[in-house]
């Protein structure tokens, strides 16, 4: 699991693009104590299906 920075770090994306992923549901997620937090694999394999 990876917080929400590295994420967008990880995948150069806003906030905002990563928080589009959370309401259409494309991505699967965890609220922790005010943080988010993803599956890294979940997200590779999503922008991998993409290209």
């Amino acid at each position: 699991m990876a917080k929400s920075r590295v994420v967008r770090k990880l995948m150069d994306m806003s906030a905002a693009s990563l928080l589009n992923l959370r309401i259409t549901r494309k991505v699967r997620f965890k609220k922790v104590l005010g943080s988010y937090y993803y599956n890294k694999s979940d997200l590779m394999n999503l922008f991998n299906d993409e290209n």
